[in-house]
């Protein structure tokens, strides 16, 4: 068995390896089962005919004697032939007859038997115990979400107290090992730091506090030249909108990054890529942190990035109303004349869909101010297609501001020209996370980046992660294009959109 990934959870260990999960070297091996507890045929695919071989068939009756149980129940016993001390056996799917034979499963059965596995482990005192992944050969779930699932109900298992220090996932289909390896690579189990560079102004100074987390931080200030001074007040933001090659962008990241004190550079371009959490005062918005450019190149190439905006103001008084879970509200091309937007929407439509989202589909005369408004407090998505400004959305009928309507929507994208602007108003009014871009963008363009992401996100990759490979397909369409560095991310980038419409 060759060890692939490995990372911590505080002082556990969680690896992610290709290979036999029969021959780990584990105090359990955990195999996913039938709720009847009815083993696999002799010769089968899975973990579990392969366990069956071993350990024989006395072993395969006395499980269906105990049979059926409820999805997530885990049942022990012990192992006479395989390395390991015990064989857990996980109900995870279950075989029925509803017009045809076919086995099904669920997000909760695969999340519920993975944290019941480590609790039995627990209770045995065990030290080590070795996962497959549930669900994805016989009931066809998703492996990019069953990798989510179960990778992150081990890093909330392991962060409990209990006797358990190491787990490991072993596959043996490259396809679904690759899933569980980028999963545990990009969303770190919840543990990957968030870097967090904070940006305050105090007259013609920069006032910049870099926490890394760690026992010691330290401020830093830089006084601004005037030129410096008046880009922060809005003309990096001009700037930015009418970057239209990468060595414009290039140029003016590194500008950006004069801003920064000499030491402040030096540790940035020290950071190893990851996510990095800009926390900007009311009135820095305007200025495009992402862009800073170091020698490794721009920030928003090396790390998953977001914002936070720190304000005075108060918290609104009247709260809003819930949103429907996994709810999403589409309001595309409103004023008729954006037919890649449209196409964009019906795209988006079939996938959420697919993805067991019910959407809210508004689109040309039917997207109205007050239907919109009445909408918008009912879901917890909302993606806009259209027309933006700096007074808000533009509708069939008018402009809808971001404070027209109170939003309990956990995530926003406005895949709008310059819209980006408007995110700190979505957030005031309630928004989770808001999407917007810098500039104008063409309607083929908006598209593409639009389908990439959702794909991304609907895969179970944080928004961060999903940006990234976003802006990486605008990239493949021309290598020159900087149109994809035109988006930013209001909220945290290691939100993963099942957690956020749950």
């Amino acid at each position: 068995m060759t060890l692939l990934h490995r990372c911590q959870i505080g002082t556990k260990t969680l690896q992610v390896h290709f290979g036999d999960l029969l021959r780990t070297p584990a105090c359990a091996i955990v195999c996913s089962e039938n709720t009847d507890m009815r083993m696999d045929r002799l010769g089968g695919p899975s973990v579990s005919a392969a366990v069956r071989a071993v350990e024989g068939e006395q072993l395969a009756a006395d499980l269906l004697c105990h049979g059926p149980v409820a999805f997530g129940a885990v049942l022990s016993r012990e192992a006479r032939q395989l390395p390991a001390r015990y064989i857990f056996f996980a109900a995870t799917v279950a075989f029925s007859n509803g017009g045809r034979y076919a086995y099904t499963t669920s997000a909760a059965s695969i999340r519920g038997a993975t944290r019941e596995a480590l609790r039995m482990a627990n209770r045995l005192g065990l030290r080590r115990v070795s996962f497959p992944a549930f669900g994805v050969r016989g009931a066809g779930f998703p492996p990019a979400r069953a990798a989510e699932l179960q990778l992150a109900a081990v890093a909330a298992g392991l962060r409990e107290p209990g006797s358990v220090e190491h787990v490991d996932f072993v596959l043996n289909d490259m396809d679904v090992f690759l899933h569980y390896f980028r999963s545990a690579i990009v969303n770190t189990l919840g543990e990957q730091p968030r870097i967090q560079l904070s940006v305050e102004q105090r007259g013609d100074q920069l006032s910049f506090h870099l926490d890394e987390q760690g026992p010691l931080s330290r401020r830093c200030q830089k006084a601004l030249s005037p030129r410096q001074s008046d880009g922060c007040r809005g003309s990096f933001a001009r700037r930015a909108a009418a970057v239209g090659t990468r060595a414009e962008l290039l140029r003016l990241g590194r500008e950006l990054a004069n801003c920064l004190p000499a030491s402040l550079r030096d540790k940035l371009a020290s950071l190893e890529p990851g996510v990095l959490v800009l926390r900007l005062e009311l009135g820095l918005e305007a200025v495009p942190w992402e862009w800073i450019t170091l020698a490794e190149g721009p920030l928003f190439e090396r790390h998953q990035l977001g914002r936070r905006i720190l304000t005075n103001a108060e918290a609104p008084v009247q709260p809003v109303a819930a949103a429907t879970p996994r709810s999403a509200l589409l309001v595309v091309d409103p004023t008729g004349d954006l037919p890649a937007a449209r196409r964009e929407g019906l795209q988006l439509m079939t996938s959420l869909a697919r993805g067991g989202i019910d959407t809210n589909f508004l689109a040309g005369n039917r997207a109205r101010i007050d239907a919109v408004i009445e909408a918008l407090a009912r879901h917890s998505l909302i993606h806009f297609a259209g027309h933006a400004g700096g007074q808000g959305w533009k509708l069939a009928d008018g402009w809808l501001e971001p404070e027209a309507g109170g939003s309990a929507a956990q995530l926003v994208v406005a895949n709008a020209c310059q819209s980006a602007l408007l995110g700190p108003a979505f957030l005031e009014s309630g928004v989770g996370h808001y999407i917007g871009t810098w500039r104008e963008l063409p309607d083929g363009p908006a598209s593409i980046f639009a389908q990439a992401m959702y794909r991304a996100v609907l895969a179970g990759e944080p928004l961060g992660s999903a940006l990234a490979r976003a802006r990486a397909a605008l990239r493949a369409e021309d290598r020159d294009d900087v149109l994809g560095a035109a988006y930013v991310h209001y909220g945290d980038p290691l939100a993963a959109l099942d957690s956020l419409l749950e």
